[in-house]
């Protein structure tokens, strides 16, 4: 409407700019646009440090921003779980604080089992901590666990910060992407974090 501006959605808006700007501090990253955007919101590749001139650009990965506040995101429709399903990238989300001008980033492993098992008509993904026990029969609920990384803006210009924020995210998008490959075979590598450190192998989960 001319002269008007939904508040929400303004909101929403510059979420996906702070984390944008924040996600460039690690990778090269381009807006999706809202016209072409079904579920992500952000293309990025992960960049390496190779002198102090130059940055070799390598694997890349898909975003969702969701503002701080947003503590579930919700796959409602058999159309959303096929999207989901049939995404070829590793995918992250991104939780954006704007009083704190910083962004933790999630990595979405636990998706790798979920995929395995029969197929879910809803899927609820939690940044919290959830009770399984306490969930309808319908809804596969699961926890993200702790951020892979979480950084603000004075970060970004911090000596040897790409170089640690690649040595993270270059493991667990290895593993995302490994297990892409697994999932035709009913395999999945499982693995345990603390956030800003590298992933650690624990387990190769096996469906038949």
């Amino acid at each position: 409407m001319t002269g008007t501006r939904d508040k929400n959605l303004r909101s929403g808006d510059i979420h996906e700019d702070l984390g944008l700007l924040l996600l460039r501090g690690i990778a090269l990253a381009t807006a999706i646009p809202r016209t072409e955007d079904v579920g992500a919101d952000a293309f990025a590749t992960l960049l390496r440090e190779a002198s102090v001139r130059s940055l070799v650009a390598e694997e890349s990965f898909l975003v969702q921003f969701k503002a701080s506040s947003v503590r579930t995101i919700q796959y409602e429709t058999p159309t959303a779980i096929d999207w989901l399903t049939q995404l070829e990238m590793p995918f992250f989300v991104g939780s954006v604080d704007l009083a704190s001008a910083a962004i933790k980033l999630y990595a979405t492993h636990c998706l790798s089992q979920i995929f395995l098992e029969s197929r879910h008509s809803r899927i609820h993904l939690h940044l919290d901590p959830v009770d399984r026990s306490q969930s309808r029969a319908d809804v596969r609920h699961t926890n993200l666990g702790k951020p892979v990384l979480t950084w603000s803006v004075p970060d970004i210009t911090q000596k040897g910060f790409l170089s640690k924020a690649y040595a993270v995210l270059k493991g667990h998008i290895s593993v995302l992407r490994r297990n892409l490959l697994l999932r035709p075979l009913g395999s999945a590598d499982m693995v345990r974090w603390e956030p800003g450190q590298p992933p650690k192998a624990c387990a190769r989960m096996m469906f038949v």
